[in-house]
């Protein structure tokens, strides 16, 4: 059975719409999905989750707050982490930071192929050429690549990647997940009229 591993930062409710979707997908090609997080919160987006919502096999890395979380304690636990897990395939959330690199790392160093999951484009950023020289580099590092869109896709084209491997959808979440019916049963986070 191919195991698959989704690795990102901390899951928010849109990537446990699309780890359950993958898990149902898989579940059908007799394929087990993975969903794996660094930390159960982080400092950039205050999500308000619960791993119940995972309706698959998932694992955090660590239950504090990422950003109390030395790197030297992070990485043993994510590699401790993958090594329980033991996935064939892992699907790293972007490139930029650190432990992402590590799980790349890992993935190579035991024969694991990898996915860059990225919605990254040119124009996101002023771009240096010694930067994108280091990007050129990590781009051969991936077998294929998970993108947003067209732009994402013209991006990695041209840091290396082959086309054929770079692939659309990244940003596509289930929609039964964000219809306002259900929307409406959340509380209202404005106390006040916005406008």
């Amino acid at each position: 059975m191919t195991k698959v591993a989704l690795l990102c930062v901390s899951y928010g409710p849109y990537h446990f719409a699309r780890l359950n979707e993958t898990h149902h997908q898989f579940e059908q090609l007799g394929w087990h999905v993975c969903g794996i997080e660094l930390a159960r919160s982080e400092a950039d987006y205050a999500w308000k989750t619960s791993v119940d919502q995972a309706e698959g096999e998932f694992v955090s890395v660590s239950e504090k707050h990422l950003q109390d979380l030395k790197l030297t304690e992070l990485i043993p636990a994510l590699y401790k982490t993958l090594y329980k897990v033991n996935p064939d395939v892992i699907a790293i959330m972007g490139y930029f930071h650190p432990a992402m690199l590590a799980a790349l790392a890992w993935s190579r160093w035991h024969g694991k192929s990898t996915i860059l999951l990225s919605a990254t484009k040119e124009d996101d950023a002023p771009r240096r050429g010694w930067q994108e020289q280091i990007k050129q580099a990590l781009m051969r590092q991936y077998q294929s690549a998970l993108v947003g869109g067209k732009p994402q896709k013209r991006y990695l084209i041209k840091l290396g990647m082959q086309a054929e491997s770079v692939f659309t959808g990244y940003n596509v979440v289930e929609n039964e997940v964000f219809h306002p019916d259900r929307l409406r049963s959340f509380p209202n986070p404005l106390k006040v009229p916005f406008f």
